[in-house]
Formats: structure tokens, sequence, C-alpha cells
């Protein structure tokens, strides 16, 4: 029997966390999405074991912690250092790839306006594991 996949979205827009969820579940059918709205929720979950997800979809636009914060707050959990952190962001320049990049993030790609764009993306990123 498979496993199933564990997703965490961090996204402070329901919306998009409902759009997400849609494309995951095409996609992935047997994948458990956890979700958190802020950064600071997630970064808690994480450090006390609550979360154990084998993919972390990261939102930039956040508050009170940017997603920058909070990626680089990710990668220093030692549970959580070889967990691949996509960003899922409105816009993503090259000056943030590269910065996310440097501070650990796995891939990147900006928030798609369909949903067949989205489950895309997710079935690329998703064989990768």
């Amino acid at each position: 029997m498979k496993n199933p996949t564990y997703c965490l979205l961090i996204d402070d827009d329901n919306d998009d966390k409902d759009f997400f969820n849609l494309a995951l579940r095409k996609v992935c059918p047997d994948a458990i999405l956890h979700y958190s709205p802020s950064g600071t929720d997630a970064i808690e979950n994480l450090r006390s074991g609550n979360y154990k997800p084998d993919y972390i979809f990261l939102d930039l636009n956040l508050t009170p912690a940017s997603g920058l914060e909070v990626l680089a707050e990710i990668k220093k959990i030692p549970t959580c250092t070889d967990i691949p952190v996509i960003i899922y962001s409105g816009t993503i320049n090259e000056g943030v790839k590269y910065k996310t990049l440097s501070l650990g993030a796995y891939d990147h790609f900006e928030k798609p306006s369909s949903q067949a764009e989205l489950e895309a993306c997710l079935k690329r990123i998703l064989q990768v594991k």
C-alpha cells in the first residue's frame, strides 16, 4: 500500500488554498494537505512536530513574517532541512528566485490562473520525490 503524500501550504489567502486543494486532489487523490494561514503558524507546527510534510508550498506575500523570513526559519529546523520548499507566489522575478534558492528553496512557480496550469505544475513537482 502506498503512503499518502503530505503537503503543507503556507498561504494567507483562503481562495488560493481552495484552488490549490482542488488541483492537488486531481493530481494526487491520496494527498493530505495541511494548511497554515501564516508563516508563524507553520514554523510553530513544524518545530513542534505537528507537521512532517513531504513538500512545503510557500507564498512569499505573508504577514507578519515575509515568505523569505519563513523560508529561512524553516531551513533552520533540523527535521525540515531535506523537505523540498516550493515557492508558490503571485510574482516571482529573477532576483526573488536567486534569493530563495540561496535560502534553500527547491523550486518556484507563479500562481497560475487556471486549474489545468496548476495541475501541470503539481504533476511536475510531485513526480520528483
